[in-house]
This record gives C-alpha cells, sequence and structure tokens, in this order.
C-alpha cells in the first residue's frame, strides 16, 4: 500500500471485525487511508476488476478487508484455524510499516479482544448468557442493521465507537500505571489508596482492584475527589465534617449515600479547590474509627 488508497472494500452486514479492520487502516494509515471510501460486497467477493476499471481505480488504491481472500481476509485455508482476524492482520502490517504503534498498548489490547470476539471466545466468558454482554460493541453494531441501519452506518458508528473505545483504553492503560504509585493507608473500612494524578479513571480502577477508599487529588487543579465501594457499609458522615472544619474555604459535595465525597467534577466545575495536601487528606480518613 505505498499509494494512496482511496477504497476500503469489506462484506455486507460488517461485524465487529470489519469495522475494526476498516477503523485501524482509516485511523492509523491516515496520510494513505485517511479519506477512502468504504464499499460493500458479499461475504468472500471482492470487487470485481470490471468495476474497478469503470471507476479508474488501479489495485493498489483498493484494501480488502475481512472479504476477498487477501492479505486482510482470515477465511483462506492458511488463515482459518490460527487465532488471527482481518483486524489483527491488519494491526501487524501496519506495526511493520510504522514501528511506534507497536508503543500504543491501548490498540494492542483492542487488537486481542478483537481477535477473542472474533473467534467466539465470549463463550468461555463468566455467565456469558447475562444480560449486560448486550451493551458490547460486537452486539451493538450487529442490531444496528435489526433497527434498519445501512452498511454505511454501521461502520460510521463503529468508527466513532472505537474511537471512544481507544481513548477510554489509553486512559485506562495510564491508570494501571499510576496506580502503581499510589500510596496505601488504612481505614476502619479496609485499605484506602491515595494518588496525586489528573487521570481520574484511577478512582474506578483502584475500587476495581480491591481498595475501599480511594482518594485523588489533582495536581494541577488542586480538586480532590474521594469515594468508597458502595454497599460495603462505608459512611464518610465523620470524614465530611472533619474536612469542613479543615478546609471552610474549598466546596465539597457530599453524595446522599454517604460514600463520595467531592471537591470539582466535570458535571460541576464551578468549585473552589481544596487547601487541603494529599497528606491531610488521608490523615483525616484514617484517623476516623
Amino acid at each position: 500500500m505505498g499509494v494512496q488508497v482511496k477504497l476500503i472494500v469489506t462484506h455486507e452486514a460488517p461485524d465487529l471485525d470489519a469495522v475494526a479492520a476498516v477503523w485501524v487502516l482509516k485511523r492509523f494509515d491516515k496520510e494513505r487511508c485517511g479519506e477512502a471510501g468504504v464499499e460493500f460486497v458479499a461475504a468472500g467477493d471482492s470487487l470485481s476488476v470490471e468495476v474497478m476499471r469503470e471507476r479508474g481505480l488501479k489495485d493498489s488504491e483498493v484494501v480488502h478487508v475481512d472479504t476477498g481472500m487477501g492479505e486482510f481476509d482470515h477465511h483462506t485455508e492458511e488463515l482459518a484455524q490460527k487465532r488471527v482476524c482481518a483486524a489483527s492482520l491488519v494491526y501487524d502490517y501496519m506495526v511493520n510499516k510504522f514501528s511506534d504503534m507497536i508503543h500504543d498498548d491501548a490498540l494492542a489490547r483492542m487488537v486481542e479482544i478483537f481477535v477473542e470476539i472474533d473467534h467466539f471466545g465470549e463463550v468461555d466468558w463468566p455467565e456469558p448468557n447475562d444480560d449486560r454482554y448486550m451493551f458490547f460493541l460486537d452486539e451493538v453494531l450487529h442490531h444496528l442493521k435489526t433497527v434498519g441501519e445501512s452498511d454505511e452506518g454501521v461502520v460510521e458508528f463503529g468508527i466513532k465507537a472505537l474511537d471512544s473505545v481507544h481513548a477510554a483504553f489509553s486512559v485506562k492503560v495510564s491508570a494501571e500505571e499510576e496506580v502503581k504509585k499510589g500510596r496505601e493507608f488504612e481505614t476502619k473500612w479496609g485499605k484506602g489508596l491515595a494518588m496525586e494524578t489528573s487521570n481520574d479513571e484511577v478512582i474506578k480502577y483502584g475500587q476495581k482492584s480491591g481498595y475501599a477508599i480511594v482518594v485523588r487529588k489533582d495536581p494541577e487543579l488542586g480538586n480532590v475527589r474521594i469515594k468508597a465501594v458502595p454497599e460495603k457499609n462505608i459512611d464518610l458522615t465523620q470524614v465530611y465534617e472533619r474536612i469542613l472544619v479543615r478546609d471552610q474555604g474549598a466546596t465539597w459535595y457530599f453524595h446522599p449515600a454517604k460514600t463520595m465525597l467531592l471537591n470539582g467534577s466535570r458535571k460541576k466545575r464551578d468549585q473552589v479547590p481544596s487547601s487541603l495536601a494529599l497528606a491531610e487528606v488521608v490523615e483525616i480518613i484514617s484517623s476516623v474509627n
């Protein structure tokens, strides 16, 4: 693909793998594929030579993914039994072409999931028939056709969704590293974790990692967020009362559930940041008995 790609061809009723393969090409090789159109053929087919000639397209200007038995189609005798998919074939090609892509951990982890789902790996997930899986992107894309969306609409929706998923993965990867640097502390309810970071994802990640309470202070804005795991009989009322005494000039919101004490939020940005250092907040929480 040394020349400008004008058309990406995939199969009709595109699934997650087809959409993901198109997305990787358009997002990570923008110079050649960013402006390429997307066209659809019956599964297994390729765009005919006659059609390409009618449109003045050269073979090198057309790329097939997840169909056509070409470089980016795993439905071949050689690849059918291997743990690959169209998106992973495109990804492998792109990593060889753009070596910096190997450092995009978020993308690499997404590709692993593309492969797993394309090989029906979700059959081995916990409670595989649980309703929550109906919210997963592969199911949403599949059923967009049910509600009358066109193939073009499915790809457009999928590309926007995968942009968001990639951003979320990137934040998660960063959060994993931030949590490793966090400060553990003891509370009456169990282990707590405190971090100074602008990455708000660390709160959820810390809670899911087993911490009863997670504290985050934004190093730039000064805002502090304290969250406890719900339904663990944690009541932060005393923490709230003690903070109000020590931090009278700041704007604090105590959630009615009594498990969230927030100083600053993306939902309400006109709040005065806390004057307390992270160590002071930790000391207040640890002092409750």
